[in-house]
């Protein structure tokens, strides 16, 4: 009885190969295989969808940038009164030695006047997707110790008296040119503040910047 049994099944073989369908293991194969196959999609697009990188929003970027930059008021007791009221910027170089400053998502500036037209201050936020400001300004940094000059004037690095608290990262130099000029990077979080103070002397420069430094590293920090 066993033998008959496989014959049966030998036959049934025999003529499903004769149903239509190609006489093909592979093609029997595939037919078991593409189950498995679907099964597994979901798994794999859940997979990429976790490790894609969020979309940068510009509108998130742009109240941030704006909420970190000086206002008026904030530096009304150094003697600086509104110039050019704050609005939306992108800088991805400095005038200094034409220095990069990469590709901020988006960015807000303000420009302020001293007791003279002479003396000016001017503060750029820029906030980046991909890099924290303190890569920006380690790349700043590399940069400038490479350019002490540049067809607009001579560059030094200085060190504050007080330095900055509360931030990630910060580098200073001062310029001069056809005016002498101060200015201050400050990194917090995916934010980059640059103050620059143009004055007569390079003294007040620095002691300009010295006192507006700790306003604007207060407001990176919320």
């Amino acid at each position: 009885m066993r033998r008959a049994l496989v014959v049966g099944v030998g036959v049934a073989v025999l003529v499903a190969g004769c149903s239509g369908k190609p006489n093909d293991l592979r093609h029997y194969a595939q037919d078991e295989e593409q189950p498995t196959t679907t099964a597994e999609a979901p798994a794999s697009t859940t997979a990429v969808s976790s490790s894609a990188k969020p979309t940068a929003d510009p509108q998130a970027a742009q109240l941030r940038a704006v909420a970190a930059v000086l206002t008026a008021e904030s530096v009304a007791e150094i003697g600086f009164n509104p110039k050019e009221a704050e609005h939306a910027a992108s800088v991805a170089q400095l005038e200094t030695c034409a220095v990069p400053l990469g590709k901020p998502v988006s960015g807000a500036q303000i420009g302020l006047v001293g007791s003279s037209a002479v003396t000016t201050l001017t503060e750029y936020v820029g906030s980046y997707q991909g890099s924290t400001g303190a890569q920006v300004v380690a790349k700043v940094k590399q940069a400038l110790n490479g350019c002490r000059s540049y067809p607009g004037g001579t560059v030094t690095p200085i060190e504050l008296a007080k330095q900055p608290t509360g931030v990630d990262s910060h580098a200073s130099w001062c310029e001069h040119g056809q005016s002498y000029s101060c200015s201050m990077l400050l990194a917090k979080g995916e934010l980059v503040a640059r103050v620059q103070v143009v004055t007569t002397s390079d003294a007040k420069a620095r002691d300009l910047l010295g006192q507006v430094t700790p306003i604007a590293a207060a407001k990176l920090n919320g």
